[in-house]
């Protein structure tokens, strides 16, 4: 009796499968977007001189171990506004509306990295039943930092509709990315930055999705 006797067994069952799938969905989800990124800086690079016959060095340079989420972004935000400072590069005078636009993804986009860290190198309990909670609908994470304060736990996501929420949020900013990598290859894409994201009151937005995974490399 007790707590066995208030358990659904089928319900704690389908939690449990639940909370690994978002979990594993999620890691994919950002390491595409991070794939984003990185064929980014290998693309913009090629756009300097492609005669093909050394194309093969720069994904050597950019899978490597020490190229990670955060890095790789700041490489791709330092060599567009790079070339766009370059009076004759055709998006010259939109070097602002990308140095905005690149600054608003970076904030999501470090979040992201942040959360991804602290989620995989949490200690994690999927499965662990109480009396509040016999059908495991939450999982438990335990993860500290050192402030100046004190030893502090982290707020972590604690269900699987979070960790559902934080995919999103990496499917939402490497579409993005994909439209700001588009829009410094016009030449191939055939369209401009100006087009693809608006401001208003409300903050920016993606209006054209012109992108479509161009930019993800094995």
């Amino acid at each position: 009796m007790g707590l066995l006797a208030m358990t659904d067994d089928a319900a704690y069952e389908k939690n449990i499968k639940k909370q690994y799938e978002t979990l594993g969905r999620f890691v994919e989800a950002f390491e595409l977007m991070v794939a984003v990124v990185r064929g980014i800086c290998i693309d913009l690079l090629h756009q300097d001189g492609r005669d093909g016959d050394h194309d093969y060095l720069l994904p050597i340079a950019f899978h490597h171990q020490v190229m990670t989420a955060k890095p790789l972004f700041e490489i791709v935000r330092a060599t567009i506004a790079d070339k766009l400072k370059n009076a004759h590069h055709r998006w010259h005078a939109d070097r602002d509306f990308y140095r905005e636009v690149l600054t608003f993804v970076q904030n999501d986009y470090n979040d992201l990295v942040n959360k991804r860290n602290n989620l995989l190198h949490a200690t994690w309990i999927i499965g662990g039943r109480s009396g509040r909670d016999p059908d495991a609908s939450r999982f438990y994470l335990s993860k500290y930092t050192t402030t100046k304060h004190a030893l502090e736990m982290l707020d972590l996501p604690k269900t699987a509709a979070e960790l559902e929420m934080l995919t999103e949020k990496c499917d939402q900013t490497r579409i993005w990315l994909e439209n700001i990598g588009a829009s410094m290859d016009s030449i191939r894409t055939k369209v401009k930055i100006t087009d693809l994201f608006k401001r208003d009151e409300s903050g920016w937005h993606l209006v054209d999705d012109r992108a479509g995974n161009i930019f993800i490399s094995t």
